[in-house]
């Protein structure tokens, strides 16, 4: 059993590198096109088109992945005076219990995405003519699978009691 798990948390592990080097490349490209827009405007004086969406874009992209990565490291602000109030057992449980409440809602909002993907492909915004889906539902979908996945592999190192993945701290 503990060699399942240790692959399951190499591929989680596998999955939270690609999101961070995806966030990279949003800001990179965030950075660029920026860039680019503002030395074309002011010293070309030639505007760009579509930077502004573009770094609009990227910079909901960035959130939702980044969001996910920095999930996976615990990287979020947590309230630990709680898990000093219980013992190590309690803390423990109610970590699990936090798990299994958040991936619930996240499942629920992935039901969300699916439903609602046909209406949105059709919505498009701005200029740049992308689905509302592509441009807004697609980070999130990928964000809420990849947590999930995370929360999965959090809930089978505290129900192995075993210290957590990426030293998280729970609680």
């Amino acid at each position: 059993m503990n060699k399942y798990i240790e692959s399951y948390s190499s591929i989680c592990q596998i999955i939270a590198t690609g999101l961070r080097y995806l966030a990279f490349l949003t800001v990179v490209l965030i950075v660029l096109s920026l860039g680019a827009q503002v030395c074309f405007r002011y010293l070309l004086q030639l505007p760009l088109e579509h930077t502004d969406e573009l770094a609009q874009t990227s910079l909901v992209w960035l959130t939702f992945i980044g969001a996910a990565a920095l999930y996976r490291e615990g990287g979020h602000i947590t309230v630990d005076c709680l898990s000093d109030l219980f013992s190590e057992q309690v803390s423990r449980y109610l970590a699990i219990t936090v798990e299994v409440t958040i991936t619930f809602i996240l499942c629920l909002i992935i039901v969300q995405i699916f439903e609602t993907q046909s209406v949105m492909q059709r919505v498009t915004y701005g200029t740049l003519g992308y689905s509302k889906f592509t441009l807004h539902f697609l980070p999130l979908l990928i964000s809420c699978l990849a947590t999930v996945l995370f929360n999965i592999e959090a809930i089978l190192f505290l129900l192995r009691n075993d210290a957590t993945p990426a030293n998280r701290r729970f609680i």
